[in-house]
């Protein structure tokens, strides 16, 4: 079963960085171009020069951390610990609160105790193995998750968690984050023998990090940060990905005589009243949206779910419908052309401005979807979970040397 043990994390001194927005940011794979330059002008120490270093130049990634010990911006805890990582924010107009605490996780090939839900590409495990290599450090936590139907870990931890928290504050996207440190493991360690991880996000992390423990010299290298929350978290939430086409052929009445012969289809105002609608739809209802109009289409038949390929529960996920049915076989097209995004207000302008021609707007997926596939050994969909909201790079970070070992290399 998975194993996880405390560490003494580092973390920036509040009395040289005033604001934690300037030195923090994203997992790299959701940063955008220009909200990575926005990041490096934010700060010298922002973690982005770490996570995601221009022209992929690890040797200038190395050297921003090398600046950041020798301005000395970064604390060592005292002693080894689990952090506490609360975040509040707001879904749907309703104000959450998720609970997640940070630990090392022993770093083994995915399948056995740490398992996967998403593939992963192969250059983008070399790009975070080169990274790891240059850094010998843990910027941004892997999201896993755990069975805690009790509450049994979470109460050990808030029970040994110190009264204050290490620092508070609140992001650009009003996400209000916390840290704890707990100094009093207890029985933590013991906890995880019976239970198994997995991966929400952070694949290619994860599995460079395995990569990297395979020829460790030391303990150490052969651990992985990770942030853990209970799958029963009721704050646990996934946001829809959205699939848009660049295909000028599209003939709308075309496709809408194909597809009414297995969806019942009704016409509404816009993107925005689809995202409405969909919020309370049931399962196989998407959005379809173009420059003039907009759709919502729900699948008649359920039998027609059972002739697609994959497990039993892989099949009966909305995306896959999409995939197969309505873009494979109805619109013929390549699911490899698809592009993505989060935002209504990203598929409306797009649209718009067309550079895209056809959105297919998704439902919210459920956890208990996630849950079944990897159960059943099989992972989702390309593009089909955006956990949100994401854990932050450079809240608490790893070393894997100690300032020892540090000040040994530089004499």
């Amino acid at each position: 079963m998975a194993e996880i043990k405390p560490f003494q994390g580092w973390f920036f001194d509040e009395t040289k960085i005033a604001d934690m927005n300037k030195v923090v940011a994203p997992p790299h794979d959701i940063i955008s171009e220009i909200e990575q330059e926005g990041l490096y002008q934010k700060s010298p120490y922002n973690v982005v020069r770490l996570i995601l270093p221009k022209g992929d130049n690890y040797s200038e990634a190395a050297k921003a951390l090398e600046t950041m010990f020798s301005d000395k911006v970064l604390l060592q805890d005292e002693k080894p610990a689990y952090y506490i990582y609360e975040q509040d924010f707001y879904h749907r107009g309703q104000m959450l609160r998720r609970f997640g605490f940070l630990a090392l996780v022993r770093a083994e090939p995915l399948g056995k105790n740490v398992l996967p839900h998403e593939m992963v590409f192969q250059d983008r495990v070399d790009d975070r193995l080169n990274l790891l290599h240059a850094l010998r450090a843990d910027l941004s936590p892997v999201f896993g998750l755990y069975k805690d139907t009790n509450s049994e870990v979470r109460e050990a931890l808030w029970c040994g968690r110190s009264s204050v928290p290490l620092f508070e504050f609140t992001d650009t996207g009003e996400v209000t984050h916390r840290i704890w440190p707990v100094y009093d493991h207890g029985s933590m360690a013991a906890m995880f023998q019976n239970r198994k991880i997995i991966i929400a996000d952070g694949h290619h992390r994860y599995t460079a990090a395995a990569k990297f423990a395979e020829s460790a010299e030391n303990e150490e290298e052969k651990y992985v940060l990770m942030y853990l929350v209970g799958q029963d978290d009721p704050a646990l939430i996934i946001l829809p990905t959205h699939r848009l086409l660049s295909m000028p052929e599209f003939n709308l009445d075309d496709f809408l005589k194909k597809a009414s012969n297995y969806f019942n289809i009704e016409e509404v105002k816009d993107v925005y009243e689809l995202e409405s609608v969909l919020l309370e739809a049931d399962r196989h209802t998407f959005g379809l949206h173009t420059k003039d109009k907009s759709y919502v289409m729900e699948l008649k038949d359920k039998a027609i779910v059972e002739k697609l390929e994959g497990t039993s529960h892989k099949k009966h996920l909305d995306v896959s419908v999409l995939h197969e049915f309505v873009i494979g076989k109805i619109l013929g097209v390549d699911i490899h052309k698809l592009e993505y995004t989060k935002k209504p207000d990203d598929v409306h302008r797009l649209i718009e401005e067309e550079t895209h021609d056809v959105a297919f707007l998704l439902r919210q997926p459920e956890i208990e979807d996630v849950l079944k596939v990897v159960e059943d050994g099989d992972v989702m969909p390309h593009k089909s979970t955006y956990f949100y909201p994401k854990p932050l790079a450079g809240m608490i970070i790893r070393m894997m040397d100690s300032p020892k070992k540090e000040t040994e290399k530089k004499e």
